[in-house]
């Protein structure tokens, strides 16, 4: 729905959505729910980040599109509260978007986040439009505390904004097998109707890099929009799922002298707590995480851990 705008300054073409196969009728319905015919469906036989998902697309809006225009990358796992604050920060940056910049947003930095990568700004080349001196890897919390402090870093929302052709050229400059590989696999693609399954043939030996490390922090082309203010967060870790989602109402849990707890359950496991504070559970088929809140992303550890158990 945030490609959904229209007004005097922008309007929004039909989406391209880009995912994983396993996740193909899934967007077709959410699609169809929400009344949204898109330009395309691009469906990934397996994952290859994000300067993959910029080329692929890149491709597909030069070929179904007339005329000067540009593409803007979003990710579905983010959450903003003040969507005309963000299509202001958009409106800002499409002139010089459309004089050669990639355009990434910054979320205005208020409070220490250790889960989120920031952007330090550089030289300022338009009100709120900076060139970008660094990217700086998600921090510890000394280290976030003095980022917020100094006024100068900006978290990264990993949306950006970019001329079909320009992200092109510099995926061929700096990371050509990444485009070599994405368009043969778009190429050799199998289509019904607005999807594409792309090749995993051709798109299995492609490079696996976000947009960030093979475009952003070398092109000379980068520029960053912002502080945006736009009640952004990034909904990828169950703290921000919390923050942003209603308590289980299917009946799954039980909580008694609870505070400040999210917990949801399913029909296979059910959750109860009592006389606890400050956890994040979850069960799933079968599964439970516990862990406190504001440690969600180390996440990550526990998945690595469950893998490596698995190959023993």
């Amino acid at each position: 729905m945030r490609a959904q705008y229209s007004d005097d300054q922008i309007t929004f073409g039909p989406p391209i959505i880009i995912g994983a196969m396993t996740f193909g009728d899934l967007i077709a319905k959410q699609l169809e729910e929400i009344g949204v015919t898109p330009q395309a469906i691009i469906l990934e036989p397996f994952g290859r980040n994000t300067a993959a998902v910029a080329g692929i697309a890149s491709l597909v809006a030069k070929q179904n599109s007339e005329g000067d225009v540009l593409g803007v990358l979003m990710p579905s796992d983010q959450h903003i509260d003040d969507p005309a604050s963000f299509y202001a920060a958009i409106a800002k940056s499409a002139a010089n978007s459309h004089h050669a910049c990639i355009t990434t947003f910054g979320i205005a930095a208020d409070k220490p986040k250790t889960g989120y990568g920031y952007i330090r700004r550089g030289e300022e080349m338009d009100s709120g439009y900076y060139r970008i001196e660094a990217f700086v890897e998600k921090p510890d919390y000394a280290t976030a505390q003095a980022y917020v402090a100094d006024g100068g870093y900006m978290w990264n929302a990993g949306i950006f904004m970019f001329a079909p052709d320009l992200m092109l050229a510099e995926l061929e400059r700096f990371e050509p097998e990444i485009l070599r590989h994405s368009a043969l696999a778009l190429e050799h693609c199998e289509k019904e109707g607005v999807v594409y399954t792309l090749s995993p043939e051709h798109f299995f030996p492609c490079p696996d890099q976000s947009i960030d490390y093979a475009v952003m922090e070398k092109t000379k082309c980068a520029a960053v929009c912002g502080p945006v203010r736009c009640g952004w967060s990034d909904i990828g870790s169950w703290d921000e799922i919390s923050t942003n989602s209603p308590d289980d109402e299917v009946g799954n849990v039980i909580a008694i002298e609870t505070t400040n707890c999210y917990l949801r359950g399913d029909d296979s496991v059910k959750v109860a707590a009592y006389g606890v504070s400050d956890l994040i559970i979850v069960a799933h088929e079968g599964s439970v995480l516990i862990l406190p809140k504001g440690k969600s992303q180390n996440v990550k550890k526990i998945v690595q851990k469950m893998k490596e158990n698995d190959d023993q």
